[in-house]
């Protein structure tokens, strides 16, 4: 796998942009006696850009400075009769209402009184519930293939989970917090909306060298942002009126690592992620720019595979151990003991079991499973494919339908990535030529990005003949492809076609939603294809549908396909 991250941020000081992080800073100013004190000039200005804001106190003391950027910031009060504050070093987070008490003692005006902020630890003025990463501690937390999700664990409440979630289709794993379900959370870059919508679930996050810190409201946060769960609020780094670079590489790496305890081998391992980020000024106290860059190249998988496969006993009919009930299908009560008869098994699946899926080498039902090629992992793990592939074969199977990883989730095909997963697809149709199979290749929208530049790659790099596509049209749609043109351009290598529908990027019964199927049933005519065509309607919006969905869909079919 490869993916690429450029990310580029400017910021106006003059005029500030809609999409920014913000915070809020304000206070109250008094003598040494404890009096409140009116028409103060307070002037806020950034450390780091120069961005100046002014203001005065009213009658009860209070000035206050909403919606400014983060960052370091300077305050400077001035009074006639007292002498000059300067409180600095002030830093300044996302979501953030910071509440100061300065207090100002009689002198001249020129006469200064230099002060050292810290930001109050409980914020007075708010009563959310937050907690901010840092950019130190993005650096130097050890973080997994650096992704700035791993820290927001380190908030109250929150665990990173995989319950909930769609295995190898979502951008990250799930966040639940305070036990809400992963698909409430809101997350928020740069103050603009940055949540998968299709899952409901984290995107892609901003590696630590483009973001300045991220927040965390876990509760009473803000009735704007909609959801139970959390609002995690992310803020990439802005250029200074000073030049500041950076370059990085981590290497991880088969001959580097030990073995774990429960593995049999160390499995082939490669990954190799490198960049840099640079920043500074444009035009000093002005206009300032940023750019962040990195690359992630991983071949294999650093750990094996856990399958679930039958008992001794249980390939004998023994499900004694098991809790739930084996119900007979003829007589619709339970097997006595949970037992099956002998008689009862049929023979072809008593061998197949044996000669194709192994016992379990772990416990009682799991089989731990290496794979032993660094490049099929594009695919599926080499062991299991061709147990899988033999498994199929004997079942009289005529197609084997496989789904891999996008080579990039943004549309910027990386050539090597996509020449070792043209080459891996190739090796495993020929596999399943030889056992009479046909190898059908199932998309997923990534692969459409950029009008369908890694998709268009990848069967011009496949065998005709060998390699076919299953192509899934509901996903063409979401990536904005007109698919009854890609199938006119490529219909002699479409085996099948996956029918979904879509409604504001949420799937719903097929014919409920907005993909128009009319031209794609004209363009089959026309060719006079024949092929399958396949509806799914499983799980629709939170509920079990059923024959109900399934009725439709097949109305749907016949009424725009004619058949």
């Amino acid at each position: 796998m490869a993916t690429k991250v450029c990310l580029v941020s400017s910021l106006l000081a003059a005029c500030l942009a809609n999409a920014q992080s913000t915070t809020h800073l304000g206070g109250t100013v008094h003598d040494t006696s404890g009096a409140l004190l009116p028409d103060v000039d307070v002037v806020c200005r950034s450390e780091r850009t120069g961005l100046t804001r002014t203001t005065k106190t009213n009658q009860a003391g209070i000035f206050r400075f909403a919606e400014i950027p983060i960052g370091v910031y300077e305050l400077v009060l001035t009074h006639q009769g007292f002498q000059t504050v300067r409180q600095g070093e002030i830093q300044l987070v996302t979501a953030q209402i910071v509440d100061l008490n300065i207090t100002m003692q009689v002198g001249q005006v020129t006469e200064s009184v230099g002060v050292t902020a810290e930001v109050p630890l409980v914020q007075t003025a708010s009563a959310s519930l937050q907690a901010s990463i840092t950019q130190r501690q993005m650096q130097d937390l050890p973080l997994n293939g650096r992704n700035p999700l791993q820290l927001v664990a380190l908030t109250a409440g929150a665990v990173i989970t995989r319950t909930g979630t769609v295995g190898g289709q979502q951008d990250n794993e799930g966040l639940s917090v305070n036990g809400q379900r992963v698909t409430q959370n809101n997350f928020r870059l740069d103050g603009s909306n940055y949540t998968n919508r299709y899952f409901n679930s984290v995107p892609v996050m901003p590696n630590p060298d483009t973001l300045e810190e991220f927040t965390v409201q876990s509760g009473n946060y803000s009735a704007r942002t909609a959801g139970s769960g959390a609002v995690v609020e992310l803020s990439t780094r802005s250029g200074s009126n000073e030049f500041h670079w950076s370059l990085f590489e981590f290497l991880r790496n088969t001959k580097l690592n030990a073995r774990n305890f429960f593995q049999l081998q160390r499995p082939p391992f490669k990954l190799n992620q490198f960049g840099g980020a640079v920043g500074g000024p444009i035009r000093r106290d002005r206009t300032f720019f940023f750019a962040s860059y990195q690359r992630t190249a991983q071949r294999s998988s650093p750990s094996s595979i856990l399958v679930t496969t039958p008992t001794e006993a249980q390939r004998r009919g023994d499900f004694s151990r098991v809790p739930n009930p084996i119900i007979d299908p003829l007589t619709r009560q339970q097997f006595p003991g949970n037992i099956i008869p002998a008689n009862r098994i049929d023979p072809i699946a008593a061998a197949i079991l044996d000669r194709f899926v192994p016992l379990p080498n772990r416990g009682d039902e799991f089989d731990s499973l290496q794979n032993q090629d660094v490049d099929d992992h594009l695919i599926a793990h080499g062991d299991l494919l061709d147990g899988v592939m033999r498994t199929a074969s004997a079942l009289g199977a005529q197609c084997l339908v496989l789904s891999g990883q996008a080579v990039s989730t943004t549309g910027d095909v990386e050539a090597k990535a996509l020449r070792r997963k043209a080459d891996a697809l190739n090796r495993v149709a020929e596999n399943c030529e030889a056992l009479n199979l046909r190898l059908a290749y199932h998309n997923h929208h990534f692969e459409f990005e950029s009008n369908g530049a890694e998709m268009e790659a990848l069967l011009e790099q496949t065998q005709t003949g060998l390699v076919w596509l299953l192509m899934d049209a509901g996903h063409v749609y979401r990536s904005r492809v007109d698919f009854a043109s890609f199938f006119q351009r490529h219909q002699a290598r479409i085996c099948g076609i996956h029918l979904r529908d879509f409604r504001d990027d949420e799937q719903v019964i097929l014919g409920q939603g907005a993909v128009n199927l009319g031209p794609l049933a004209q363009a089959i005519e026309a060719n006079k294809w024949r092929g399958w065509l396949l509806a799914e309607e499983e799980r629709l919006s939170g509920l079990k549908l059923g024959e109900v969905a399934a009725g439709a869909a097949r109305e749907h079919i016949r009424r725009v396909f004619g058949i």
